[in-house]
């Protein structure tokens, strides 16, 4: 192998560029850092912010407390003093002299006390005393206080503004007590509360923080001023309505809370109660403040992150170049190699791992050499052994393709074969069985004849279905259909079988089933009667059920309907609800075994006894299940041994409008002629045996019959002769059916004559090729009278006599027929 071989075989990789080691190592290790004092530093500040709102709160809550409690040592002064002259019995009683020095005593010990009056229960004033207000108009004209302290209850009033000092100010009543200790009146007091104004500036929070007293109005009775509110007027601020009162509200149970604050501005704020007078102490600290020292740790730990990152990247760098060097000249050795130049070596003389490395990859490049060689000669055998064998596979798959071509030709050619003479002796049954001169015995062969020829159909049919079915071809037809007639049709076939066998046959359907639905008619019975041919075969004694119910109406058409495989059709009209059927038969025979039923849904496969398989081909559940599945649903069973089987399967139904026409059914065994004029048919078909069916069937009714033997005698007798129908085979010497058609339409006098194509080739192709051609109908061999005169009523509006009175012993209806054309052999052993 030369060198441009090898370099062909290593391909030396793109630059890892972003990727390498050295940045791996390099970024790497700035990352770690940075990461590792990122995760550290977040956690540090996180838990000194936390440490730091914590103490702030505890500072807040101590300051508010301590404010607090000394207006509580204030206000309780005021109430001993008060309460030294309630201790004074029968203080009403003395002289208005001694009175009014008790009462100067009391304003000369405190410059608190503004006024002080003595009042009896009646609400008279006794005495009074006021260094500031010598009249005494100040003093209270409402004596409502006298109803609590006659109630024994100490008053005191809500703070308001004095009108001549301008400062806040509240009034006490204590009880007095005459020698009896019955109240007597009442000591009133009005007390000057301007200590609180300075009470709240002395108080020290922060450096930004204030205090503030909220009384029980919602008013802010006191509070630190800022310079620019120093030379203002002294106002009570009712702060009922505002922001700042919701949240003390809302956090009124707790100590502390972060809210905007009477500055508008977040604060950390704690409260503390005033007891007594049920007033508050707020104090409150802007959170600027607060996380000041958490800002300047944060600036600290981001010079640190920054060195720290700058230290790493120059570490990195180095121990990058120390520990990538070696790799660089082992890069370079298997970039050379990978150009061919395989006597490369590597000088590595660390004794670490990338020594024993460099050391290894020496062995490797002498071993690549022999390799090479043992590999071109590998090849060389590889690529002679691949042509032979594509050679094989080749002809493999010619004969494979002219198998399945002979194949199909071999069933189309047999289904042709088949079913030509099966036409005669279906035909020919079905018009013996017309005649009513037959006696009842001779009646019953005929009957035996054509239920022979019905089942050889059958067989026939389920081959051709099953080759449709491996090849992808079976299609359904869905059309408007009448459920009751096809599901009574269906029974009343197995009835006749299971009552052959002294079998009990039990049909239920619901009152309220829906009687037109969309769906192909001729494939759902085939199914049915596949299922409960079975089920009547299998069972030796008791019952079979076939039942029929709703399982729900579905609010939006189901994304998998048997409507869908039906393309090449006109679309169908419906109502647009549709219905999920529940089709179950039941019986009581033979039953299966867990292994019996894996294998019954496989082709031939039959179980059971020698006697009950000998009696179908092993297709039947095979095609059904197949079938089912095309129509979107699939088959389901259950099985015990000697107990029964149950075969049942849903399928989702679109409700039809138009039903009604597919309800209608000709009973052929009972026409006897049509109204009108005589009509005239062409019959084209080069087998006698065919014609002289058709022929038996319809001129008894009054029909005129043209025969021709090929599609140019057809021609030359259509043009001497006009008919009002013509019914074609396909094949046909001289001038085929199809050409003839074609001609037919061509021609100005038969481009609108109704023309039925008779053939004894029902493959789907051959059907649709047909229709294009111009056809009306497809009436498949062997030729069913029912769907004969079906169409021969529609393509000709014919109105047919009907004899009344021979209805017992005349051919079933069309649906029946249809039914039983379509009879399963039962080959694989129904399931309970």
């Amino acid at each position: 192998m030369d060198s441009r071989s090898h370099a062909k075989f290593f391909q030396p990789q793109n630059s890892a560029g972003w990727l390498s080691i050295v940045n791996v190592l390099r970024y790497g290790l700035v990352t770690l850092v940075l990461l590792s004092l990122l995760l550290t530093s977040g956690i540090l500040i996180r838990l000194s912010a936390q440490a730091q709102l914590e103490r702030s709160q505890l500072l807040q809550q101590e300051r508010s407390r301590a404010v607090a409690e000394s207006i509580e040592t204030q206000l309780n002064n005021f109430q001993s003093e008060l309460q030294y002259l309630e201790r004074v019995r029968g203080l009403a009683t003395f002289s208005p002299a001694i009175q009014r020095d008790l009462l100067e005593g009391l304003t000369r010990s405190n410059d608190a006390f503004q006024s002080v009056a003595l009042f009896n229960l009646q609400g008279d004033r006794l005495v009074a005393v006021s260094p500031f207000d010598p009249t005494f108009e100040n003093l209270p004209q409402d004596t409502t206080f006298l109803e609590a302290i006659a109630s024994g209850h100490r008053f005191h009033s809500p703070v308001s503004i004095h009108p001549d000092t301008e400062t806040p100010v509240m009034t006490f009543a204590v009880p007095i007590w005459d020698a009896s200790e019955r109240i007597s009146g009442a000591i009133w007091a009005e007390i000057d509360l301007g200590f609180l104004n300075f009470t709240v500036s002395q108080a020290r929070v922060g450096e930004t923080g204030y205090t503030y007293i909220l009384d029980d109005q919602q008013q802010i009775i006191a509070k630190k001023r800022t310079p620019s509110e120093a030379f203002e007027t002294y106002q009570l601020t009712d702060i009922s309505q505002t922001d700042l009162m919701q949240h003390l509200v809302k956090d009124a149970a707790s100590e502390f809370s972060i809210y905007p604050g009477l500055r508008g501005q977040n604060v950390l704020g704690a409260s503390s109660y005033v007891y007594g007078v049920d007033w508050r102490v707020i104090s409150e600290l802007p959170m600027a403040e607060v996380r000041a020292p958490v800002r300047a740790m944060s600036r600290i730990m981001l010079a640190v992150l920054g060195l720290s990152v700058l230290v790493a990247g120059i570490l990195g760098a180095g121990l990058a170049s120390w520990l990538v060097s070696p790799l660089q000249r082992l890069t370079l050795a298997a970039t050379q190699i990978s150009q061919g130049q395989l006597d490369t070596q590597v000088k590595v003389s660390a004794r670490n791992e990338l020594g024993i490395l460099a050391s290894v990859f020496n062995q490797m490049v002498k071993q690549l050499n022999t390799s090479f060689q043992a590999l071109e000669e590998s090849k060389a055998t590889l690529e002679m052994r691949v042509e032979k064998r594509t050679a094989q596979l080749m002809s493999a798959k010619v004969a494979a393709d002219q198998a399945n071509q002979a194949k199909s030709e071999f069933l189309a050619n047999m289904s042709h074969e088949l079913r030509t003479p099966l036409n005669g002796i279906l035909g020919y049954a079905q018009t013996l069985r017309r005649s009513p001169t037959l006696s009842e015995k001779e009646r019953g062969a005929v009957g035996i004849i054509h239920q022979c020829g019905s089942h050889l159909l059958t067989l026939i049919n389920d081959i051709l279905d099953l080759s449709k079915i491996e090849a992808r071809k079976l299609e359904l037809r869905p059309k408007e259909s009448h459920l009751p007639s096809l599901l009574q049709g269906v029974a009343e076939i197995c009835r006749v079988r299971a009552d052959q066998k002294d079998l009990q046959f039990i049909y239920q359907v619901p009152d309220d089933l829906p009687e037109g639905v969309v769906v192909d008619e001729k494939r759902l019975r085939q199914v049915l009667i596949n299922l409960l041919g079975n089920a009547v075969k299998f069972t030796r004694k008791g019952c079979v059920t076939f039942s029929v119910s709703v399982v729900e109406e579905l609010a939006t058409a189901p994304e998998t309907v048997a409507l869908k495989h039906s393309s090449d059709h006109a679309p169908l009209k419906g109502s647009e609800v549709w219905y999920k059927f529940r089709f179950q038969v039941k019986d009581t025979g033979v039953g299966m075994t867990p292994e019996q039923l894996e294998r019954i849904f496989l082709p031939f496969e039959q179980v059971g006894s020698r006697s009950q398989q000998s009696e179908g081909t092993g297709l039947g559940l095979t095609i059904s299940h197949q079938i089912l599945e095309k129509m979107g649903s699939d088959l389901e069973v259950q099985s015990q041994v000697d107990v029964g089987s149950i075969f049942w399967f849903d399928l989702d139904l679109l409700l039809s409008l138009e039903w009604s026409d597919a309800a209608k059914m000709t009973d052929a065994g009972k026409i006897t002629g049509y109204e009108g004029d005589r009509k005239t048919l062409l019959v084209a078909d080069d087998k006698w045996e065919n014609r002289s069916v058709l022929k038996s069937l319809l001129e008894p009714l009054g029909f005129t019959l043209i025969e021709a033997e090929d599609g140019q005698d057809a021609w030359e007798k259509a043009a001497a002769q006009p008919p009002h129908l013509f019914i074609l085979d396909l094949d046909m010497p001289v001038l085929d059916g199809l050409a003839l058609l074609e001609r037919l339409r061509q021609s100005s006098q038969f481009q609108h004559a109704p023309i039925v194509v008779s053939s004894a080739s029902v493959f789907d192709a051959d059907q649709l090729r047909c229709i294009e051609a111009g056809a009306d109908s497809f009436l498949p061999k062997p030729v069913d009278a029912a769907q004969l005169f079906d169409q021969l009523e529609k393509f000709l509006s014919l109105t047919w006599l009907i004899d009344q009175d021979n209805s017992s012993t005349l051919m079933p209806s069309a649906k029946a027929m249809s039914a039983t054309s379509a009879a399963p052999e039962s080959l694989t052993l129904p399931p309970d």
